[in-house]
């Protein structure tokens, strides 16, 4: 019988597959091969451990994208967001967009930000699951509308790649991230990774993602030829074009710099969101003081 941390990691390689190919459709079989299992093993476990299909978890990842486009790009046609996530047609799109949220994409846009999207959903289906409450739950990044920053210096760099060591964890950010960057901290520490940088990798939107299933990678970036034990993975943070924004939060409120990146800076700047997660980088160990240095970044694309 294998050990089911290795199922955990081969399950992590597949999830990290779906992620890098929202622009189609992935088969069954070929997501199965990248975890090394028979595709008809795999869809059981993957069904187990997720409480989701590999189609309907692609699906609904697709179609949160889709959502952070129409109305973050809110000038871009919604044939060409189709287009680039993979949809055949338009109206393939628009029929499982509104299958998937019970409105058209335009209804959505025209929502105008997330905490809109957030309400409108609400009241179509009261039992959607509560996104993540700033005020009781600071570490997430939302992408709304409500913090005024200061002058904000956001510089566009070419970031090279970064090997990093990571705990995938799913669920409230404020709950399950504290708990998995002290696992792994056990683990870098006995390992003589401590000295790495720190970071943690946002994959969802609390917006329009469900609580439960909103996914982050805590991480401790390391060399090359590093081996991982446990449930610890490795993954590289690809290079490319990020806009950076060095801050400081205190009371815990995360949200803020994010806020303002994406409320402010954004859409001023000539640059639209690219593909990939959003991430932070702390520069100190504020859990003392409850002062945190650190800088976020988020992949970008010239418009």
């Amino acid at each position: 019988m294998r050990h089911p941390l290795e199922y955990q990691r081969r399950l992590g390689r597949a999830l990290a597959y779906m992620a890098r190919h929202l622009h189609r459709e992935v088969t069954l079989h070929e997501v199965a091969a990248e975890a090394c299992f028979s595709p008809y093993h795999f869809h059981r476990l993957f069904v187990t451990l997720t409480g989701e299909t590999v189609a309907g978890h692609q699906r609904r990842l697709r179609l949160e994208r889709a959502v952070q486009q129409l109305i973050l790009e809110p000038e871009r046609p919604i044939g060409e967001i189709a287009s680039e996530l993979g949809f055949s047609t338009p109206q393939n799109f628009a029929k499982s967009f509104r299958l998937f949220y019970g409105h058209s994409p335009s209804r959505i846009r025209a929502c105008g930000d997330f905490t809109r999207v957030d309400q409108l959903l609400r009241q179509s289906d009261p039992m959607t699951p509560a996104s993540g409450t700033p005020s009781l739950c600071q570490a997430q990044p939302p992408f709304i509308a409500h913090h005024r920053s200061s002058i904000m210096h956001v510089n566009v760099i070419e970031r090279p790649s970064q090997l990093i060591a990571y705990l995938r964890v799913s669920g409230p950010y404020c709950d399950t991230m504290p708990a998995g960057f002290a696992r792994l901290e056990q683990w870098a520490t006995a390992n003589g990774h401590g000295d790495g940088d720190w970071l943690a990798l946002y994959w969802d939107n609390p917006e329009t993602t469900p609580v439960e299933q909103l996914r982050a990678d805590v991480a401790v970036s390391v060399a090359a030829g590093t081996d991982v034990s446990g449930d610890v993975q490795l993954q590289t943070i690809p290079a490319g074009l990020y806009a950076s924004y060095r801050c400081r939060v205190e009371n815990g409120d995360f949200a803020a710099p994010w806020n303002a990146l994406f409320a402010e800076w954004l859409p001023q700047s000539g640059y639209q969101p690219a593909e990939g997660p959003c991430f932070e980088h702390y520069l100190n160990d504020g859990r003392a003081s409850g002062i945190w240095e650190l800088v976020i970044y988020t992949p970008v694309r010239p418009r």
